[in-house]
Order: C-alpha cells, then structure tokens, then sequence
C-alpha cells in the first residue's frame, strides 16, 4: 500500500518515496489496489497496451462515460481519477463519489493517515518545547 511517506517502488525499488494530493508534488503514481510505482515506471508502464499492477496484478478502474451510453471508459491512477473529480472534492459535493469508488476508499486512508502523522508531529514537537523551557 502507498503511504505518505517512505514508499518504495515496486519495479525499480527506488526508496524513500513520497505520495501527496497534489500531483507536482506527489514522487508516486498509486493505482485503484493502493499500490503504486514511480513516476518514471510508471511512464514505461503507459506504453505497453495493457494495465496490471506489479504487485497484485489489479486492474484499472472502469466506468460508463454517461447514464445514457454504454461506452466505458478508465482511470489507471488516482491521479486521473482525482482530475476529474477534484472541484466536486473541494466544494465537498463529492461524498458518493468518494465512498463508492476504490480511488475514493484509497483517499480516505491516505487522509486518515496524513491526520495521524500530524498529530504525531505536533506532538514531537511539543516534546521538543517542554525540554528545552524545562516543564
């Protein structure tokens, strides 16, 4: 699974990756299963004409393009994923969308994750404070 931090990919082991919400920042490409690979891999990836996840062999996420069509199509990352929701997210309009998608499911965790570690970070840093003014 992807995490917020020290992720490692899965093809060319590169270590120490991060994952964020915002894809210029994010070093992870993180797929429907919550695995992921590195931007670069996952690039070579792209070329090939099929998808599978390196490490569960999952595939992409399909959906219908509209209620009254049959055409389907997919998103392979989070990050297409998100693009297209991004401004219903925000606005937080987006709550069936979230709960009923897996790229959805994978956002709650990383949230959930991303709250903990800052509240682990506050509380080093609190720590930190109360040695050195000696309380």
């Amino acid at each position: 699974m992807i995490h917020i931090e020290n992720n490692t990919c899965s093809i060319c082991l590169q270590e120490g990756l991060s994952w964020n919400l915002n894809y210029s920042k994010t070093e992870m490409e993180m797929f429907k299963c919550g695995h992921g690979t590195c931007k670069n891999c996952y690039k070579k990836m792209k070329t090939q004409n099929s998808f599978s996840c390196p490490l569960c062999r999952g595939d992409e996420q399909q959906y219908k393009t509209g209620f009254l069509t049959q055409t389907v199509n997919k998103w392979t990352t989070f990050s297409e994923w998100y693009d297209e929701f991004e401004i219903f997210i925000k606005s937080g309009t987006a709550n069936n969308i979230i709960k009923n998608t897996t790229f959805g499911q994978q956002l709650y965790r990383l949230i959930k994750e991303n709250k903990k570690l800052l509240k682990e970070n506050a509380k080093s840093r609190n720590l930190g404070l109360n040695r050195k003014t000696g309380s």
